[in-house]
């Protein structure tokens, strides 16, 4: 590898010439900016990019691998020309692959077939194709969810349940899977499981859930959101509680549509820093804001709509420290704090008593069923996107 130099830079007005790669790691405690910046900077010249450890060293390791066995390697684009695979496959890993309009439209269309759901009209567009479902995690909305929308669309699912199957690479399945399927959902612990899944698929292939990050059930809350308010700009949704792949998907995405996020979490269970980092560079003019508070009252105040999930996500459960979370429960009492009209949210499954009052759920502000109900809605509208090989704006 003498070819090539490693500099380490604490920003990106240090970078002595253009690059090919920016690793920008962040401290465990806080995000800097120097590491906003540079993600950035990597944003805005459309240069690859890596903010977790994971992703940097699979990066990392991917080159050494490569340079062992006497891989040319140039310029990342010059690499990517020498790849074999289909680079208009579409995938949706965390929800970023789709901009502002393609997912306004994505929303438009999903409103389309819950009415036409609602009139008992259904389509047979997706006839003869087949989704796998595949769950390393236990699933309710998740397998109900894409079972259905896939059916009511004409094709058929086949699930896979990580216990009745034997151990095999994630390169391995999707390659298998490919022969066989026309679509992969899958929902995993880890996420760069769909990064090794892509090297071998091709089919589209679908984050069900990961830790990091769960784009489908964002997807339904911003569609729940448009249905209860009409118009999603100047929004603010609070997010109270542990900082997990809810929390770093609403980052990621909502601001892109005009919302605002509010969040408050105790001081260990923030989001994910690189997350945080990468969204905040996202953010512009017409976009939403990102806001930290220390006390869930400030972060609620004056929110259309409060949000929660579990202290403990799956697999998790060894972090459970309930002190942590005093004060964090989400409330009537809590909810006075927010507009009046202000709705709750929870994507469910939740522990009444824990993270949300024992009665909340139940009352007139609560929107938590209709949000599982838009997952059906909205992963039709994606996989007619996904399958029918049109643009988005079509589908």
């Amino acid at each position: 590898m003498n070819k090539y130099s490693f500099k380490t830079v604490n920003a990106p007005a240090e970078v002595p010439e253009p690059c090919d790669l920016i690793i920008a790691l962040h401290d465990i405690a806080e995000v800097n900016m120097s590491v906003v910046k540079s993600i950035r900077y990597a944003l805005d010249n459309a240069i690859c990019h890596a903010t977790s450890p994971g992703s940097a060293t699979a990066i990392v390791g991917a080159i050494k691998h490569q340079a062992k066995n006497g891989f040319h390697i140039g310029s990342l684009q010059e690499n990517d020309r020498q790849v074999k695979y289909d680079k208009k496959l579409k995938h949706i890993f965390t929800g970023e692959e789709l901009n502002a309009h393609e997912l306004e439209a994505l929303l438009s269309k999903a409103l389309a077939l819950k009415k036409q759901r609602a009139e008992k009209q259904f389509t047979n567009e997706l006839g003869g194709q087949h989704l796998a479902l595949i769950f390393n995690k236990p699933s309710l909305r998740t397998r109900f969810s894409f079972a259905i929308a896939m059916r009511e669309l004409g094709g058929d699912v086949i699930e896979s349940v990580e216990s009745t199957r034997k151990a095999e690479t994630p390169e391995d399945q999707a390659g298998v899977l490919s022969g066989y399927c026309h679509a992969i959902m899958v929902r995993t612990h880890d996420d760069i499981v769909f990064e090794r899944m892509s090297h071998t698929a091709k089919v589209p292939i679908i984050n069900g859930l990961s830790a990091l990050h769960h784009p489908c059930q964002i997807f339904a809350d911003i569609l729940t959101l448009r249905e209860v308010f009409g118009s999603l700009k100047g929004l603010t949704l609070s997010y109270i509680g542990d900082g997990n792949n809810i929390l770093n998907s609403l980052l990621l995405l909502a601001p892109q549509l005009g919302i605002n996020i509010h969040y408050s979490c105790p001081h260990t269970r923030g989001p994910d820093n690189g997350v945080l980092a990468k969204s905040k560079a996202k953010l512009h003019a017409n976009s939403g804001k990102i806001q930290a508070f220390s006390s869930p009252k400030e972060a609620v105040l004056n929110a259309h709509a409060v949000y929660t999930d579990v202290w403990t996500s799956m697999g998790f459960e060894n972090e459970a420290h309930d002190p942590l979370f005093n004060g964090f429960q989400i409330n009537a009492e809590l909810m006075k704090y927010a507009l009046p009209k202000a709705i709750f949210m929870h994507c469910l499954p939740m522990k009444r008593g824990k993270e949300v009052s024992e009665t909340l759920p139940d009352q007139p502000c609560s929107v938590i069923y209709q949000q599982s109900e838009n997952r059906l809605h909205i992963q039709k509208a994606l996989l007619l996107y996904l399958l029918k090989s049109e643009e988005i704006k079509n589908v």
